[in-house]
């Protein structure tokens, strides 16, 4: 995760993790951010690793399960 202002400020005012997951998924374009999650998508996609592997590694399966569906 970059440190940037917006980061800075949900950390110190301790905002719940959800949020701030929210602000690290928005951030990969700009800042190169990104969750463990979203990584597991990319390898996904680009043959690496296999679904079932993401979905054991994952932290939330479900929503890794969706976004397979979106993509």
């Amino acid at each position: 995760m970059r440190v940037t202002r917006t980061v800075r400020e949900h950390i110190a005012s301790r905002v719940v993790w959800a949020r701030s997951r929210k602000l690290i998924r928005k951030g990969r374009e700009m800042y190169g951010m990104q969750l463990f999650d979203q990584h597991l998508l990319e390898l996904v996609t680009g043959g690496k690793i296999s679904l079932e592997t993401a979905m054991y590694a994952s932290s939330n399966p479900e929503e890794l399960e969706r976004s397979m569906k979106i993509e």
